[in-house]
This record gives structure tokens, C-alpha cells and sequence, in this order.
């Protein structure tokens, strides 16, 4: 039986700005046992992002509260389904929300695997055996696009991608046919520290300051509480430039 061990997160605006694009769904035990998170960062270059954002983890909400979550990708499908046509909605009701999006990164933690639907540029890590943060998910930007194809050089692409990260190739909008990643990883793939595995859900107001330094002593990344209230003071002692979400949290497996 799935047990979370430890727990930590926070969900905040950048300093001086009244409305945070971000919405976060704090680790819920659903009544099947599985295990749900998920973080989700309205597109800030269009209004109407906090509402995209906010209609996403409502959508989640209703349907593990209505549903028996199957993990699998049916029930995933209906959350995304219901979060376009609500945004839809949104934008035909209001002309100024036309272009209202949002990116959306779901976590599901079952007794043998973990499953994850994912659109935009969020991000899931797991702890590693070295006790380093690894990446699970891959982002849906420019950088990452034309990374993958070859088509320019690494150095090239290194020049341009702070600029070419903050373009987006996919969210959850109005004008968008939905795409999203669903992955499936085997829980015995995931290293344990003292039998629990460590996983986080970032949007990049926050992973950006922990992948300029990726770094912290053994004794914070033992504990989320830790890790979280680390990351927290490095982004506000430097300063926020972006909403800045992270969800932290070891389980017992």
C-alpha cells in the first residue's frame, strides 16, 4: 500500500503581481490507492492564463471526485477533454480570453508504476541513486523541437535558448487540437531511498533556478520539506522572475 511519507510544496506570483497564472492539486489519495498530482502554468502571454490554469486542476478535481480513476489513458483522456471544452467556452464567452491556454503535467502513482499525461513545458523528476534530480518528462518548446531534430548545432541552439525555451509548441487551448505525452514508468525503475521513491512536479518559474545550480547538500535532498523550503529561498533571494509552483514528496512503496 502506497503511503506518502513526506510532503512539501508551495504555489506563489511573482513579487509586485496580484494574479498567479499557476495552479498546483496537492497529492491525493483517491480511493483506489493511486496516488495524484499535478501542476499547471497558464500561458502568461495571453490573458485569461490563470483562469486556463485554474479551470485545468478543476477539471482534474471533478473527475477524481465523480470517477474511479483508472490510470490509465480513458481517464486521463476525459480530464483533458473537459478542460478544452471548458476553455473553449471561456474564450467564446469572453472575446478577450480567446486565447486562454495552459500547459498541465498529471502525476497518477500506482502500487507498480507511474503514469504521467503531460502538455507544455512543466516538469516531473524523480530522485536518482545519486541523489540528483532526473527529468521525466520533456518539454514542449522550440529549444526542445529543434533539438531534437538535428537540424543546428547544439552550440547554435545553446546561444538561442532562453529565447526559443519560452516558445511553447503545445497547451491546452481553444484554437489547438490537444497533444499530450503519456508515459508509462515501471516503479522498480525508479530508485528507493529507504524504501521510498522522491518525486516533483515544477512549472519553470521554479526548476529554472534549480537548473542554473542543481545542486544541494545530501541532508536537503533527503527530506522534501527540506528541498522545498531550499529552492524556495534561492528564488526569492535572487527574485522571482516568473509564478513559481513546485510539488515535492517521497512515498512509501
Amino acid at each position: 500500500m502506497l503511503k506518502i511519507k513526506e510532503l512539501a510544496s508551495f504555489c506563489l506570483a511573482k513579487p509586485e503581481k496580484l494574479i498567479n497564472e499557476d495552479a498546483f492539486f496537492v497529492p491525493f489519495i483517491h480511493k483506489n490507492g493511486s496516488i495524484v498530482f499535478a501542476v499547471a502554468d497558464g500561458v502568461g502571454s495571453y490573458e485569461g492564463a490563470n483562469n486556463a490554469s485554474k479551470i485545468a486542476i478543476e477539471c482534474l478535481s471533478n473527475e477524481l471526485e465523480n470517477n474511479d480513476l483508472q490510470n490509465d489513458e480513458y481517464s486521463i483522456k476525459n480530464v483533458f477533454d473537459a478542460i478544452k471544452l471548458k476553455i473553449s467556452e471561456l474564450a467564446d464567452n469572453h472575446s478577450q480570453l480567446s486565447k486562454a491556454a495552459t500547459t498541465l503535467s498529471i502525476v497518477a502513482v500506482t502500487n507498480n508504476k507511474i503514469e504521467i499525461a503531460h502538455i507544455g513545458d512543466s516538469r516531473i523528476y524523480y530522485k536518482d541513486a545519486n541523489n540528483k534530480l532526473k527529468q521525466l518528462t520533456q518539454d514542449h518548446t522550440k529549444y526542445q523541437e529543434l533539438l531534437d531534430s538535428r537540424e543546428f548545432s547544439l552550440k547554435r541552439l545553446r546561444e538561442h535558448k532562453a529565447r526559443l525555451s519560452r516558445v511553447l509548441t503545445q497547451a491546452i487551448t481553444k484554437d489547438h487540437n490537444l497533444k499530450y505525452d503519456f508515459y508509462t514508468i515501471n516503479l522498480n525503475d525508479i530508485p528507493k531511498h529507504n524504501d521510498c521513491i522522491f518525486l516533483y512536479a515544477m512549472t519553470d518559474g521554479a526548476y529554472n533556478f534549480w537548473e542554473k545550480r542543481p545542486k544541494f547538500s545530501d541532508k536537503t535532498m533527503s527530506s522534501p520539506v527540506s528541498y522545498v523550503s531550499s529552492l524556495k529561498k534561492r528564488i526569492e533571494k535572487i527574485g522571482a522572475e516568473d509564478d513559481y509552483t513546485l510539488i515535492a514528496l517521497s512515498i512509501s512503496v
